[in-house]
């Protein structure tokens, strides 16, 4: 074999361990971070490449000033973008201000950050998605210091857009709004196609390996939505339960959600039950969307301050907490989960369902926390502090 063809087979057989592996590839449309959109996956999954912070330790916080109740996410630097007031933050790894922009709209979604550095974010009074690009070396630094800096494109919908973008293989741009369209926008801010859901849709698009995009309403949403890439409709899941929060999409293809009403579903990729669980207790019901963890094993924040572990319907362990969780777990590499709280303070739980510490903020937690490089992971609270917690 000649030194030319067994250089490409070596390429294509380290491309194949990369995909085994779930690792990030050049064909990611991603940014390469430990956690670049709301789920850390295109999926929705919730699952870091990294170990998340092993002790309560309080590195830096950044006052915002406003309250903050999205997720952060981490650029291909180690920046941490958020949104917060009228305006999208970029804090350097160690606390620093980097650079803002000023949407001049309330109510902003979590942002996703592209292979190439974009970042897109939802805008709720303007009705908008942004496409931002950072700073260079010939921005103004008036620009970078906080004045309104030019988009590279920004596109209007016909309602808020505060659900968390989301994002296809091809680079294709999925917004949702609250008027309950889902928008497909092409790398230049063109519209490919939009799908009416029929209702507010206040969470993350989940896309799957084979390009479906997976989306409900979140206003007593009982039907969920499979969406083929060029915009037709794959096909729709009405069950007993209602599908109020994102979905999480596994590397099968199967689909899990769940409901506030108390249901947590599996569907195959044809849109067929797998299982499903109810929890009997009263006021057990999921307050967030669900993670999903490598061994199918499915996460759920739940009303009687409680975080369980579902496996193929039956409940593995329940963790109980100070107080009501209020969002979706992130999980470590190593298994360890962090989920905000109604009181203000993060939790990590250890695989096993044992508490492994806490660590309290100011006001209440409604956005996500997210695991960033070397196991740091970042919290915003109500409180318009984000926090720098570990490793």
């Amino acid at each position: 074999m000649d030194c030319k063809l067994s250089g490409c087979v070596a390429a294509f057989l380290v491309l194949c361990l990369c995909l085994a592996a779930g690792a990030q590839t050049d064909l990611d449309p991603l940014a390469k971070s430990p956690w670049p959109k709301w789920g850390q996956s295109m999926g929705n999954a919730g699952v870091a490449p990294v170990k998340g912070a092993q002790t309560p330790r309080v590195r830096w916080t950044y006052d915002a000033r406003y309250k903050i109740t999205t997720s952060p996410v981490i650029g291909p630097d180690g920046a941490v973008y958020f949104s917060a007031g009228d305006r999208f933050f970029a804090l350097s790894a160690d606390g620093t201000p980097a650079w803002q922009f000023l949407t001049t709209s309330f109510g902003n979604s979590t942002p996703l950050v592209g292979r190439d550095g974009t970042v897109y974010v939802g805008c709720a009074v303007t009705k908008r998605v942004l496409a931002i690009a950072p700073p260079s070396e010939d921005t103004p630094e008036a620009a970078v210091g906080g004045a309104r800096m030019d988009s590279k494109w920004k596109y209007k919908t016909a309602g808020a857009v505060q659900a968390p973008i989301a994002i296809g293989k091809d680079g294709t741009i999925y917004a949702a709004c609250d008027r309950g369209y889902l928008y497909a926008l092409d790398a230049g801010g063109n519209l490919k196609w939009r799908y009416k859901v029929g209702e507010k849709v206040r969470g993350c698009p989940a896309v799957a390996p084979d390009g479906t995009i997976y989306v409900s309403g979140s206003e007593f949403g009982m039907t969920l939505h499979a969406v083929n890439p060029d915009g037709s409709p794959k096909w729709q899941h009405t069950g007993d339960g209602s599908f109020d929060f994102s979905c999480s999409v596994g590397k099968d293809g199967a689909i899990y959600a769940c409901s506030m009403w108390g249901e947590v579903v599996a569907l195959d990729a044809e849109g067929n039950a797998l299982w499903m669980h109810e929890f009997a207790e009263e006021d057990a019901e999921p307050v967030a969307a669900l993670a999903l963890g490598p061994d199918k094993t499915v996460y759920v924040s739940c009303a009687d301050n409680s975080v369980r572990a579902i496996e193929d319907g039956r409940v593995k362990w329940q963790c109980k907490l100070g107080a009501q969780p209020s969002t979706t777990p992130a999980i470590g590499a190593d298994g360890v989960l962090y989920v905000g709280a109604k009181n203000g303070k993060l939790y990590a739980i250890e695989p096993q369902g044992r508490l492994k510490w806490e660590c309290a903020t100011t006001g209440p937690i409604s956005g996500a926390p997210v695991i960033g490089p070397e196991g740091t992971v970042y919290v915003g609270s109500e409180d318009g502090l984000l926090y720098a917690i570990g490793p």
